[in-house]
């Protein structure tokens, strides 16, 4: 008797496990693994496929209501697709929010007096971000994965100089300092401030001086999934930034109103190709004119 029991609590808990998934989806979810490389054992494969299939269901209902002109922009799957949202802020999010100390004062922005800010700019041909920061800027208080702050980061180089991107390649983790002086590729003088908060004058900055960097509120599971269009997400925070990025570029679209055009650090696989338009003018949305400022040389 004790044995058949047994053998029906298996029967119906093997029974639970199939229906945490869509069969249907299998052959989707081993292409998915493969392309991305991801090889799990089982328990943890259907842990992932589970927290895929989730997210898969979240794009199809936020597409069908963008294609309704609820929203204006798209959501995808990504190599992230099988991350939760809590997952995914702590493995690639590295910005912390503190108080500037005096070894990190720079200089204030001021708006060139008569400038004419054109409606629309575009930097991205340049490409100025790199990773070498994350693993090599510890004395100067970044805190590799951990987080850190772009001054001290403009500090660091300042100091030492820092490599081309494909040189020293972003890997989401924290490594041990690899930096070659033989491959150094700039350097700075020092830094300038945005006016925390100031669109304008952020604005003003990126015509006039290129790429700005910029934190933002990268937490919402909406940004790791963003595939196209602008991105418009209420729920940002404007204070808790958790993500630097660098802000190359402006302009308006017809259909999602004013963007900026930020470049994110998680290769070419993550937004469009890369990139990602975020809402202008709505009120500092995802504080992207929270913590601006750009490196002098």
């Amino acid at each position: 008797m004790k044995f058949l029991v047994l053998l029906a609590l298996f029967g119906v808990a093997a029974a639970a496990v199939h229906r945490a998934v869509n069969e249907e989806l299998t052959a989707d979810w081993v292409a998915f693994k493969a392309k991305h490389g991801k090889t799990y054992e089982d328990a943890e494969d259907l842990t992932r496929r589970t927290i895929w299939e989730k997210n898969l269901k979240k794009i199809e209902h936020h597409n069908i209501r963008a294609s309704l002109g609820e929203h204006t922009y798209t959501l995808g799957m990504n190599k992230y697709g099988d991350l939760t949202a809590t997952e995914f802020v702590e493995t690639m999010n590295g910005y912390a929010m503190a108080d500037k100390t005096d070894k990190s004062k720079g200089l204030s922005f001021m708006t060139p007096l008569n400038i004419q800010v054109p409606a629309s700019v575009d930097w991205r041909t340049k490409g100025y971000v790199t990773p070498n920061l994350v693993d090599c800027s510890g004395d100067e208080g970044n805190q590799g994965c951990e987080g850190g702050l772009m001054d001290q980061a403009f500090t660091y180089i300042q100091k030492v100089g820092i490599e081309l991107e494909k040189d020293y390649p972003y890997t989401a983790e924290d490594d041990t300092c690899v930096y070659k002086k033989s491959k150094k590729a700039a350097e700075d003088t020092g830094f300038v401030d945005i006016p925390s908060g100031d669109e304008t004058a952020l604005v003003a900055a990126i015509a006039s001086v290129g790429p700005i960097s910029v934190a933002i509120d990268a937490s919402q599971d909406s940004f790791q999934l963003y595939a196209g269009g602008v991105y418009n997400e209420p729920a940002c925070s404007s204070t808790q930034l958790d993500h630097g990025v660098l802000a190359v570029g402006y302009g308006t679209d017809p259909t999602g109103g004013d963007y900026y055009i930020v470049k994110n650090s998680w290769s070419d696989t993550w937004g469009v190709a890369g990139y990602i338009l975020m809402s202008r003018n709505k009120d500092n949305q995802c504080g992207i004119a929270t913590a601006a400022s750009y490196p002098t040389v």
